[in-house]
Order: C-alpha cells, then sequence, then structure tokens
C-alpha cells in the first residue's frame, strides 16, 4: 500500500512539473489564470471576513475584560482570547508568505495578489 501511494505521489509531482515547464498550451495558460482569479477572489473573501471576525471577537472580548473588574479568572480569559484572536490574524496576513515558503512555484500565481510583498 505505501509503494502505491509513493508512486502516485511520485507521478503527480512529475506531471506537475511538466505542467509548469515552459510549453505550456495556451489552454493551459488560460487555465491557470482563471484558477488563480478564482483563488484571488476566495482569498481577498476570507481575508475580509477574517478581519471582522477578528474585530468582533476583539471588541466583545474588550467588553469582557472591562466588565470583569473584580474577576481575575474572567479577565484572562478574555486577555487569552484577544491574543488567540491577534496571533490567528497575523497567521491569516502572512498566508502568501507561508504558502510561497512552501511551495515556491506557486509565486507565480500570487504575485500580484493583495499584501504579496512582490519578493521573498
Amino acid at each position: 500500500m505505501k509503494k502505491k501511494a509513493i508512486m502516485a505521489l511520485g507521478l503527480l509531482f512529475l506531471l506537475s512539473m511538466n505542467v509548469m515547464g515552459t510549453s505550456a498550451s495556451p489552454y493551459l495558460v488560460q487555465a491557470q489564470d482563471k484558477i488563480c482569479s478564482v483563488l484571488q477572489t476566495i482569498y481577498e473573501l476570507l481575508i475580509y471576513i477574517a478581519g471582522g471576525v477578528g474585530a468582533l471577537v476583539i471588541t466583545m472580548q474588550g467588553l469582557t475584560w472591562i466588565a470583569s473588574a473584580d474577576d481575575p479568572a474572567t479577565r484572562k480569559t478574555a486577555k487569552t482570547a484577544i491574543i488567540h484572536v491577534l496571533i490567528g490574524l497575523v497567521i491569516i496576513s502572512l498566508a502568501l508568505v507561508l504558502v510561497a515558503m512552501v511551495l515556491p512555484d506557486s509565486a507565480g500565481c500570487v504575485e500580484d495578489w493583495p499584501g504579496w510583498p512582490g519578493t521573498i
């Protein structure tokens, strides 16, 4: 079973290397442009949703922190939630850089996305 999985992954890798080559047909380039466009739209939508939800959670936990004047456990819970939201927002905002570090060939698809640093 392991040999079959490794062979399938190897074949998939070889096929992807052939697709990324310079002799791509015009249809393949058009398909890649469409896929990049759809992924960019999804990424932008998720960034806006994550920012809105993050701001809402930070506001709610800030109010909880203010309202918990004498309860240190509630204050600590609110503070921890705010820190977790901020860490999540940083990870989301660095998502493109993390993807480019893992898959360097993907930089051609995401170089014109909002938030892309240009060169890594």
